[in-house]
């Protein structure tokens, strides 16, 4: 059973983004992507391990997701994992890091 919300919208994203104190992290993959593929298992693994309640994990496949969703997260490269904390950007990984996503989602776990 996985713990991740899978987002194909802005409005959806708006939604979660309004739950104040929450961080939300947001892989961007896509299903073509090989990358994308490689660190799934480690995102969801982590997600699945998470027990602070202050975090939420969602996806955005940008082969499934619209465009004004797209434009929003201005993704330029694939995987890319983001950390919004009330509605503001605060952290970018870029790549299939694993190590540099554990620690950081790690940490926030905390």
């Amino acid at each position: 059973m996985s713990n991740i919300l899978f987002l194909k919208n802005l409005n959806e994203l708006n939604n979660i983004n309004k739950d104040n104190g929450k961080i939300i992290i947001i892989k961007v993959g896509a299903d073509w992507c090989v990358p994308c593929k490689a660190i799934t298992p480690l995102y969801h693994q982590l997600a699945n391990n998470n027990k602070n309640p202050n975090i939420i994990f969602t996806e955005i496949n940008t082969t499934d997701a619209d465009d004004e969703l797209l434009d929003y997260i201005d993704v330029k490269s694939l995987p890319t994992f983001l950390f919004y904390k009330n509605s503001s950007l605060n952290n970018k990984i870029l790549g299939c890091d694993k190590l540099q996503l554990a620690e950081c989602i790690n940490n926030l776990s905390l």
